[in-house]
């Protein structure tokens, strides 16, 4: 590849047109790894909400002599699945997350390289920066996948507990005894849940805001990006028409650019992925936009 001195005007502009269109591409995956995370977010927080509507109905299911009914432990168990289920929806809302951060992250470091062959070392630090950033995201979207699916998997298992707790009582009759000691475990056991659930409603809420905010500044980016890429193209394609016709005038003199090819080239690719991420990942209209 040329120097930067030999580079010629046309490929350093073309250079940053591929530049743009990856940086853009950046965005759209971002933002689609944040609107990831939110809806995980939400799922999560309805988890916890159904955690303590759960608890809450498991201390109205003894009677008066203590014995559970079975109509009221089924909805106990029911309410309890039905969180999991949520829970188990934000693992997989996370774990997409942690993949679009990812490759948010390939398409930064991409632009970041386009804007090093184009000259542009600024342009170039903040694209670094801005792959270190999707990185990080990528990394805290899968601990969180990761955390989810451990607490998914832990509510399935009270919820098995509970029913087995329900087919005891059910097997005796009068419910006394070492049953009756099964259900003050697993009374205390809920109670802890409960606990565990308002404190993780209590953390959700606040992140969930935040996830909320990044989202829309995201998006904004998102919006630039993309009318900053479509000037780049524009100044590119001008910048080769130029070149053509002073060839041209000339009468001759240097034909081919072989650098100026490779960065066309470089940035017709980009172009197609950004396009191609733009329709996968659609914006809103009332994205990006401040209220």
């Amino acid at each position: 590849m040329n120097s930067e001195e030999q580079r010629s005007p046309a490929a350093a502009k073309y250079w940053s047109a591929a530049a743009a269109a990856r940086e853009w591409s950046a965005f759209i995956r971002e933002h689609a790894a944040c609107a990831a995370r939110s809806a995980a977010w939400t799922a999560e927080d309805g988890a916890n909400e159904a955690t303590k509507r759960a608890v809450t109905d498991c201390g109205r299911v003894p009677d008066a002599r203590g014995r559970p009914g079975a109509d009221a432990m089924g909805r106990v168990t029911g309410a309890i699945r039905r969180a999991a289920d949520a829970m188990g929806a934000a693992a997989d809302g996370y774990g997409r997350s942690s993949e679009l951060y990812g490759e948010a992250a390939t398409e930064a470091a991409r632009s970041y390289r386009a804007f090093m062959r184009a000259g542009d070392a600024q342009y170039a630090g903040v694209m670094r920066q801005a792959a270190m950033r999707s990185r990080r995201g990528r990394r805290d979207a899968a601990r969180q996948a990761a955390s989810a699916a451990e607490m998914a998997a832990s509510l399935r298992h009270d919820a098995g507990a509970l029913e087995d707790c329900a087919a005891a009582w059910a097997a005796c009759e009068g419910g006394r005894g070492k049953r009756a000691v099964d259900m003050r475990d697993l009374s205390r056991a809920l109670t802890d849940m409960w606990e565990d659930a308002k404190r993780k409603r209590l953390e959700s809420a606040m992140i969930a805001e935040k996830a909320a905010e990044l989202e829309r500044a995201v998006a904004r980016a998102r919006r630039i990006a993309a009318s900053e890429a479509q000037e780049a193209a524009d100044e590119a394609a001008d910048g080769a028409a130029a070149a053509a016709a002073a060839t041209a005038e000339g009468g001759g003199g240097r034909r081919g650019d072989p650098d100026a090819e490779r960065a066309a080239a470089a940035w017709r690719r980009a172009a197609a992925a950004a396009n191609r991420a733009d329709a996968e990942h659609p914006l809103a209209d009332d994205e990006g936009r401040t209220p």
